[in-house]
């Protein structure tokens, strides 16, 4: 209730249109599902209700983002408590892929493919497993990465699920090992350090060179998804 109370205070103070929960994850702290209380479900349906019975007479709008993984999904979320309560939905329909796979891969491919290991990770599964707990179309907001998952390939390899042995050099202005910012990767290709390989129809495009590898979204690959987003109708799109 004293959350419930400042934020609208705070939402009014300052002018803001609403508030947007971002917690990774209920139950599933830091995405390991043995860490938090089951009781985290029904704490952030709880939570969410209240607000929404705040904000609705101070005309603020309500919205979460919540993950793209079916296991935390199942467990972290009570999805038609949640859609009722929540104007809009961001999905993190991203980070499905990374050097902790061992291989080279995409981290948001729109459609599965034979080429995953894991054919829940992509937008098409994910999506429409939160339209069958209940979430409305109309409030689903597809998530798209303005980042890319990096790689350091094993013998300077350059193909889709080529082996790994860790995560990619830290770009020069993001500094982290294993992600890239979409500038800096367009700065490599560029300066021909990395080559560029089209996006196929069911994956984005990824660049390689020197041993490293990165699979990321693009001009072309985000209109693809606009038009998925389209075609599916769901609410739009929300940029990370």
């Amino acid at each position: 209730r004293n959350f419930v109370v400042a934020t609208v205070a705070f939402l009014q103070k300052h002018g803001f249109q609403g508030l947007v929960l971002e917690w990774h994850f209920p139950v599933c702290w830091q995405s390991d599902c043995s860490k938090g209380p089951d009781s985290d479900r029904s704490g952030l349906a709880s939570l969410a209700e209240e607000l929404r019975l705040a904000f609705e007479p101070a005309g603020l709008t309500l919205a979460a983002t919540l993950s793209g993984y079916k296991e935390v999904i199942g467990k972290a979320y009570d999805v038609p408590r949640l859609s009722r309560a929540l104007d809009f939905m961001n999905i993190m329909t991203y980070d499905w892929r990374g050097y902790w796979d061992g291989i080279t891969g995409h981290h948001s491919p729109m459609h599965a493919n034979a080429a995953d290991e894991n054919q829940e990770f992509n937008i098409d599964s994910v999506m429409g497993h939160y339209e069958s707990l209940g979430a409305p179309k109309s409030k689903l907001v597809m998530g798209i990465p303005f980042y890319g998952q990096s790689f350091t390939a094993r013998g300077g390899a350059s193909e889709y699920g080529a082996a790994v042995s860790g995560p990619g050099k830290a770009g020069k202005f993001t500094q982290q090992k294993g992600m890239l910012a979409y500038h800096e990767i367009c700065a490599l290709i560029q300066k021909g350090t990395l080559r560029k390989e089209s996006a196929t129809t069911w994956r984005g495009p990824y660049a390689y060179g020197g041993g490293q590898w990165v699979g990321y979204d693009d001009t072309t690959s985000v209109a693809a998804k606009a038009e998925l987003i389209k075609t599916k109708g769901w609410a739009g799109a929300a940029v990370w």
